[in-house]
């Protein structure tokens, strides 16, 4: 076995025909971006599974920063929830993840 089939495993996936050809005609390997995409993923999970409590201590604290400042719940749920997102769409590095 050579040294590039050591440790992979052949799959099947599905992707649109048009992406297929455009990827092809562009000579772009499909795996190595795919084996990059799913291991920032992972990071990003296992980044998120480490955090939840500093997340949560973070929005507790938030909540109570506009709940002082008496604004419409309204107000407070979008507030938390544009942190929630911006907090949760940073990868591990603290940089904003580029690829959807």
């Amino acid at each position: 076995m050579s040294k590039a089939k050591r440790g992979k495993k052949a799959v099947n996936l599905s992707i649109s025909a048009d992406l297929q050809r455009a990827a092809r005609s562009n000579d772009i390997n499909l795996s190595a971006p795919l084996e990059s995409a799913v291991a920032r993923q992972l990071r990003r999970r296992r980044w998120l599974e480490e955090n939840v409590g500093v997340i949560q201590a973070y929005n507790r604290d938030v909540e109570q920063s506009m709940t002082d400042c008496e604004p419409s719940n309204a107000d407070v749920d979008a507030r938390i929830e544009f942190r929630m997102k911006a907090i949760s769409d940073a990868d591990p590095t603290g940089r904003r993840d580029t690829v959807p």
